[in-house]
């Protein structure tokens, strides 16, 4: 009985430095299926492909984005976001901690 804690002991200290290191090319662009890592995104300065790195956002919203900032003079509030069209309340609720001005 002692062998069995022992061996599932040492494959687990085994396993864990895959656990604590990350997939080299995770975030490269031609991994289209890749988990996207991401600081804050400035709504008032992001790029169309910076936009579409967000949750729910194509290049023709991310252009939407681009096009409303340029009419209106950039947006004063995170809220503002739903003045676009296809932009709603469960957008913002995804993405709100991904989002600055």
């Amino acid at each position: 009985m002692k062998t069995v804690p022992t061996k599932l002991f040492a494959c687990l200290l085994m396993c864990l430095p895959v656990l604590f290191t990350t997939h080299a090319g995770a975030n490269s662009p031609d991994s289209p299926k890749a988990e996207k890592l991401i600081d804050k995104v400035s709504i008032n300065n992001a790029s169309v492909n910076e936009l579409t790195s967000l949750k729910g956002i194509g290049v023709k919203k991310a252009q939407a984005i681009i096009d409303y900032r340029d009419t209106h003079g950039g947006f004063k509030t995170l809220d503002e976001l739903m003045n676009v069209k296809g932009i709603g309340i469960k957008f913002l609720e995804k993405n709100a901690p991904l989002l600055s001005l």
